[in-house]
């Protein structure tokens, strides 16, 4: 590309004008590369994408010469700024994009009398440079694919330097471009460069735009209440959905007190909505629509274009309503509930996510089993989604220090919120019904059919149980797509099924007496099931500690489990009575499930209600809203002045 590249930026405060400048790089470079369609089709994403207007600014004209007059003045005066700036020019092959906000060392940009807006290097003039520094790399086809890399590697190797430099002096960061130019190299054989050119760009003026949102003083105009789109990208049934539905219900409780945030549901197409209270116009519920960003048109619905090449290794996600809407129209910022994507999420506006545990890298051969290419969309997609968040909220000490290690997430991101769980509330008002031909004794396994969760350990387990005792009770599994697991399942199921009901085969257990797999069932059965049970089992390899045991204690069964570091905090934060396993150790799982039968038999153990986490606020779904609510209020003030996470 033309080392006289975009070349000069004019930002009117009243209408938002933005004016691109080639000064002189017209028609197509050595490479074949057409820079007139390129600006232009910058400027057609200025257009489209936030409704501020741009134009290109032709040669001749008095604002193409106001705009090369100011590029001309902002290097001469970042020139006396910092006399080795020429020495660095000569070296980098760099000229200056337009600083002519910059009016000495200790001057921030503002609004000149004219009432253009000066804007400073944090955005147009930061990656401008760095288009000027690869002109070298432009005189052949391979050069000019290393030169667009180029770009957007250093783009990115600008985040590890932002505590290095202040973006509103020249001076300091064409010294971050010497280091940028060399942390991007290192990753130069790895990377493609039309993956990265345009997202970079995009970014770049996307934060820009972002000077309407700016009063002359740099400080952010704050508007009455942020919109937060509260976001569950998958449908579910069981635990995920009933903590959303949960928190999400007290939160906006506490909005009608506070009035500090809009708050809005944008849930799965599938997901059954049918048990969530009616907020009115305190919450609207709306079915998301993923608006994919294709290799060839790229249209937001009537809201952001973007450029095809702007894709890494796939195309660009937005979560967006069933009919559409414009940019004005949806959220200041998004929370995705959950950490599974669909694919990248576009770098739009800020977003926080929710991890609630970390079981790839603590169980990985379940994922492997389940899809050939989970691993593959882990690292290509879920990776980068997390990283370029703007807040990630997580359940424990424990996954705080796994998403630190995994995604390479700072603890400044983090927020540590301990998930609620009040048994009372649940169950409490509900009438048990009892569920069909399951007869007392039995130990209840409350789990879904995912092979983290151990099923197979269990089986085996009640194996090794009755082979010692013949009369040993029924084991009776629950939990979502459980039933699966059973001889008599209509339809093949996931590799992980397939792999129990051969087991079950081999196993010479009867279903019906020996074992049951019942599958989801309503809280009426379920806490039929609980009042009955003999004891209740986790298997677990990892997680964050089943709820299903605080729900058992309060119900007064015993509690087995295996031993991770999950249920650990989760049975001190909760003062559990657990008999802690060895994990995948079936013999030791039989061994502790026949002394409770015994004592059971012997009249030992007695069932003791108590609702424990009642009485303990700490544990309660306000508790928990109202700190997830003090994340949301302090992320949507932030978005209000930020249209793209920050790094």
């Amino acid at each position: 590309m033309s080392r006289t590249d975009l070349n000069a930026v004019d930002i009117r405060a009243g209408e938002a004008l933005i004016g691109i400048c080639l000064n002189g790089a017209t028609g197509r470079n050595g490479s074949g590369f057409d820079i007139d369609a390129y600006a232009m089709r910058l400027v057609d994403e200025i257009n489209r994408g936030t409704g501020h207007r741009a134009v290109m600014l032709e040669e001749g004209t008095p604002s193409h010469a106001e705009a090369v007059k100011n590029s001309r003045r902002s290097r001469e005066l970042a020139d006396q700024n910092d006399p080795h700036l020429e020495e660095v020019r000569r070296r980098l092959d760099i000229r200056l994009a337009p600083t002519a906000g910059v009016h000495g060392p200790d001057e921030r940009a503002r609004l000149d009398s004219d009432g253009s807006w000066k804007y400073d290097p944090e955005d147009f003039g930061q990656v401008a440079a760095l288009a000027k520094l690869i002109g070298k790399f432009s005189s052949d086809k391979r050069g000019q694919r290393k030169g667009w890399w180029f770009q957007g590697a250093c783009s990115k190797a600008f985040k590890a330097f932002k505590d290095r430099f202040d973006p509103r002096y020249p001076s300091t960061w064409i010294r971050a471009v010497k280091k940028a130019v060399k942390a991007a190299l290192l990753g130069h054989e790895r990377l493609d460069s039309w993956d990265h050119d345009s997202l970079a760009l995009l970014g770049c003026f996307r934060r820009a735009l972002g000077v309407s949102n700016h009063g002359p003083d740099g400080t952010g105009k704050s508007n009455a209440m942020p919109h937060i789109r509260l976001f569950l990208p998958v449908a579910y049934k069981g635990g995920i959905w009933e903590l959303v539905r949960n928190l999400v219900t007290e939160l906006v409780s506490i909005n009608k007190d506070r009035r500090a945030l809009r708050l809005s549901l944008m849930v799965h197409k599938d997901q059954d909505t049918s048990d969530f209270p009616d907020m009115g116009d305190f919450l609207r519920i709306c079915r998301a629509t993923w608006c994919e960003f294709g290799p060839d048109s790229l249209v937001w619905d009537r809201g952001v274009t973007f450029r095809p090449d702007a894709c890494l290794d796939g195309p660009f996600f937005w979560p967006t309503t069933e009919h559409g809407e414009t940019a004005g129209e949806g959220p200041d910022a998004i929370f995705s509930m959950v950490d599974r994507f669909v694919g990248m999420i576009a770098p739009i506006k800020p977003y926080g996510v929710w991890i609630y545990d970390m079981i790839q890298e603590w169980a990985p051969q379940g994922f492997r089993s389940e899809s050939d290419g989970w691993f593959e969309s882990y690292e290509r997609i879920t990776k980068p989604n997390i990283r370029q968040a703007s807040v990630v909220v997580v359940p424990s000490r424990c996954v705080a220090d796994d998403v630190q290690s995994a995604y390479r997430v700072p603890p400044s991101m983090i927020r540590t919120i301990p998930v609620a769980c009040e048994p009372g509330k649940r169950f409490g008002t509900v009438h048990s019904e009892r569920v069909g031909e399951v007869n007392a004794p039995y130990f209840l396994y409350p789990a879904n059919a995912a092979p983290h969760k151990g099923a197979d350990v269990v089986v085996k387990a009640i194996m090794a149980a009755k082979r010692s005792h013949p009369g040993f009770p029924m084991l009776v599994q629950c939990g979502f797509n459980s039933e699966s697991f059973s001889m008599s399942f209509n339809g093949q199921g996931s590799r992980h099924a397939v792999s129990m009901r051969k087991l079950l085969a081999r196993s010479g257990l009867k279903e019906g007496t020996d074992i049951r797999f019942l599958g989801f069932l309503p809280d009426q059965q379920l806490k039929w099931l609980f009042e009955n049970a003999i004891g209740v089992i986790n298997a677990a390899r990892f997680d964050n500690g089943s709820f299903s045991l605080i729900e058992a204690d309060w119900f007064g069964c015993p509690i087995i489990s295996t031993d991770y570091p999950g249920v650990r905090e989760l049975a001190g934060r909760f003062a559990l009575p657990v008999r802690f396993v060895p994990m995948d150790d079936p013999d030791a799982l039989a061994a502790e499930l026949t002394q409770v039968w015994r004592e059971r038999k012997a009249n030992r153990l007695v069932g003791n209600h108590q609702d424990r986490t009642g009485q303990q606020t700490e544990h309660s779904a306000r508790t928990q809203a109202e700190e997830f609510y003090e994340v949301l209020r302090e992320f949507g003030i932030k978005s209000q002045t930020t249209k793209i996470p920050p790094h």
